[in-house]
């Protein structure tokens, strides 16, 4: 494994990388947002006050939140789905830290980018992380950002998706 230089940031392996990176980065974004708003809007906060509310949790106790409120404010499908896309937040949290926190090199001999976390589950494991695994769970983070906005768009608390 080798480090990565300025002079790497050009190889086509690692722009494939960035811009998968940067995929995820903005559907998280997406996501994170539609948990505050759907919060918010549960809880018949504006947008000053629930940000104002919202803006030091982190995205775990947010989803859980979410889940709860759900539970007790809505009714029959709406709360199930809730559930369901908030269990999946859950799941995709320690790998989004994975992806967005980890310490990324570049193996010229195996021709894949492989990454270490500093943190979490995945601290000081080296993992290879090829184009396809990157693409799954940008998909599965876009899944649940797209899920959570059509229910908020449903119920009228915005009124399109961001894709």
């Amino acid at each position: 494994m080798t480090r990565i230089t300025g002079a790497d940031i050009g190889h086509p392996d690692l722009r494939k990388q960035a811009q998968a990176i940067g995929d995820i980065c903005g559907h998280w974004a997406c996501l994170e947002f539609y948990v505050e708003l759907a919060m918010w809007w549960l809880l018949g906060l504006d947008y000053e006050d629930g940000a104002l509310m919202t803006e030091r949790m982190d995205i775990e106790y947010k989803a859980k939140l979410l889940r709860r409120l759900a539970s007790k404010k809505l009714k029959g499908n709406d709360a199930v789905e809730i559930a369901e896309i908030m269990k999946e937040v859950a799941s995709l949290v320690p790998l989004r830290h994975l992806v967005v926190h980890g310490m990324w090199a570049i193996d010229y001999k195996a021709h894949v980018i492989a990454f270490t976390a500093r943190r979490g589950e995945f601290k000081d494991k080296p993992i290879t992380m090829n184009p396809k695994k990157l693409s799954e769970i940008m998909d599965r983070i876009r899944q649940a950002h797209l899920r959570l906005g059509d229910l908020l768009v449903r119920h009228d608390v915005m009124r399109y998706v961001a894709l």
